[in-house]
């Protein structure tokens, strides 16, 4: 083989790794389900406080309150999961 065929087949499998590889996800962490939004979360007597809602997929991993709160009139309440 040639200086110049060693060199040409070289940069052609750096290529080849440079783009073949970012799809293998070898870290472990291919498909991070984690989000997290606030939410004003009410009572029966219309006190709602609001909340920092951290979710992984549909489990939920973390309840912090923010510290605002309202006092309402409103006094529905929703039985809903948090982390859908």
């Amino acid at each position: 083989m040639e200086k110049k065929e060693k060199i040409a087949l070289i940069l052609i499998l750096i290529l080849a790794i440079i783009f073949i590889l970012p799809k293998f996800h070898i870290t472990g962490d291919s498909v991070n389900q984690k989000h997290s939004y606030t939410k004003a979360i009410c009572d029966e007597k219309g006190y709602c406080e609001d909340y920092y809602i951290e979710c992984e997929g549909k489990d939920l991993a973390g309840l912090t309150p923010t510290g605002f709160a309202i006092q309402t009139k409103h006094t529905k309440t929703s039985n809903e999961s948090l982390c859908e």
